[in-house]
């Protein structure tokens, strides 16, 4: 019996899944960040996530993503995000995206379908 080679199909479809994957990745992210710094109420602590104040955060969390390239950025224009991410020299970090990140890596490798077997 001949054998057909589908190779180039199955390759696009893999690219294909593999994007999928990466775009519900990143939004999942996106929206758990969101989340993250959606309490209100006293001051955070340092190295708490964030609180809320006018909202003008959690609505500049944004994503791109390039599906050709297999990459994707999360993050904010937004100035405080970086000074709350990082800290200053007056003010211990309030990390929001790296915290959300790590809190949720069991959920992102899910996503990925990282350590399943095929």
């Amino acid at each position: 019996m001949p054998m057909t080679w589908k190779g180039a199909e199955a390759e696009r479809l893999m690219l294909e899944e593999m994007a999928n994957r990466l775009e519900a990745a990143v939004r999942f992210v996106k929206e758990q960040a969101r989340e993250n710094i959606s309490d209100t109420g006293s001051p955070s602590a340092p190295g708490g996530y964030p609180k809320k104040e006018t909202g003008e955060l959690c609505s500049g969390i944004e994503v791109e993503t390039d599906r050709n390239r297999l990459e994707a950025r999360v993050g904010t224009n937004v100035p405080h995000g970086r000074i709350l991410e990082l800290g200053t020299k007056k003010m211990a970090a309030r990390p929001w995206l790296l915290r959300t990140i790590i809190d949720n890596a069991g959920t992102l490798r899910q996503r990925f379908g990282i350590g399943r077997k095929i």
